[in-house]
């Protein structure tokens, strides 16, 4: 048998240490991330100043089964106006991944809508509610890779499209 020399000895000194580090690290920010209750305000202001809407949600978990997810349920976003509702959302999941998070880049593998609602319209003014929504924004660039609705609702009002509203239900434009 080979005896092991002071160089090998010393890169696997040097792999076991950045081993304990990392899962160190891993642990801490799992540690963090699944104390999602003691960051509830820090994250509905984080919403309500992006979206610069008023954002709710009734309840939110994560896990780390195959990755880490975060799940938030009962979400309501207001209107502008702060009263009537824009969207609703039954259930909200994402996966994220977790190397991309080494670099600095947000990368969310998997986004899943369960019974979303939304409602499009134009005000008074021919302005549409999702006007300021569309206008770009700063904020990090998020990748996302893959999207699922299930059981979504769009309601929008006659006038919310670029075409004039019909004169009866039955037109169908040629």
């Amino acid at each position: 048998m080979k005896k092991m020399t002071r160089k090998k000895i010393v890169i696997l000194a040097i792999i076991a240490f950045l081993s304990v580090s990392a899962a160190g690290g891993v642990a801490t920010v799992l540690y963090t991330l699944s104390n999602l209750d003691a960051r509830k305000g820090e994250i509905v202001a984080f919403l309500n100043k992006t979206l610069n809407r008023e954002v709710s949600y009734e309840n939110q978990d994560f896990s780390f089964w195959f990755g880490p997810t975060f799940t938030f349920r009962g979400i309501e976003i207001k209107e502008r106006n702060g009263k009537d509702t824009f969207a609703a959302i039954e259930r909200l999941s994402f996966k994220v991944a977790v190397l991309p998070l080494l670099t600095g880049k947000i990368v969310i593998k998997k986004m899943h809508f369960e019974k979303p609602s939304c409602s499009l319209y134009r005000d008074s003014n021919g302005v549409l509610n999702i006007g300021d929504l569309l206008e770009s924004q700063k904020t990090p660039p998020i990748e996302i890779r893959r999207m699922v609705i299930t059981d979504g609702d769009i309601r929008a009002s006659p006038n919310t499209c670029c075409l004039p509203a019909p004169p009866s239900p039955f037109f169908l434009p040629s």
